[in-house]
Formats: structure tokens, sequence, C-alpha cells
């Protein structure tokens, strides 16, 4: 019944390799496989990492970038709205004398 199995053992030493205790011996060639595709994957490892963080380097780069630029942008905006508000206020001086100019001119044509 053996035989007819898709999975029977087809060499001659079938007897043999069956009763004989497993080992675990893997040849040199393997190890130096395994070794080396270790190697390799820690290398793509430390590229992958690398690239990551150079990426994040630049991008928080790119973020302080963005925001010194946001508070700069803040800075000239307050600049503006003070400057204006000083314009405004020495306008509202100015019409304040005016009016003031006018009603003693009123007072003295009416007292006239």
């Amino acid at each position: 019944s053996d035989a007819t199995s898709p999975y029977a053992i087809k060499d001659d030493d079938a007897e043999f390799d069956r009763d004989r205790p497993r080992t675990s011996s893997i040849d040199a060639n393997t190890v130096s496989a395994l070794t080396d595709a270790l190697d390799d994957m820690k290398k793509a490892f430390q590229n992958h990492k690398e690239e990551t963080d150079r990426r994040w380097e630049e991008r928080k780069e790119s973020e302080d970038r963005r925001f010194q630029i946001q508070e700069k942008q803040i800075e000239i905006t307050s600049n503006m709205a003070k400057s204006m508000t000083k314009t405004i206020e020495q306008q509202q001086h100015l019409l304040n004398l005016l009016i003031e100019q006018q009603q003693e001119q009123k007072q003295k044509s009416l007292s006239i």
C-alpha cells in the first residue's frame, strides 16, 4: 500500500531512512546562505530606517519653516493692525480738532 501512496519514499534506503533517528544537521552552505540572507535583511532594514529617519527630518524641517512663516505673517498682520489703529486714532483726533474749531467759529459768528 505504501508503494501506491503519492507520499511513498522511492529510494532504496527507505527502510534505513525510516529507522534512522532524525538529526538536524545543516551543511555549511546552508548556514552561509542563511547568514547572508540575515545580513541582507539587516542591511535592508537599516537602509529603510535611515530613509525613514531622513524623510522624517525633512518633514520636520519643512513644518518648522512653515510655522516660522506663519509666525512672521501673524507678526506682520499685527503690526499692520497696530499701524492702522494709530492712523485711525490720529484721524479721529484731527477730526475732533476740526469739530472744535468749527464750533468755536460758529460761537464767534453767533456772538457777533
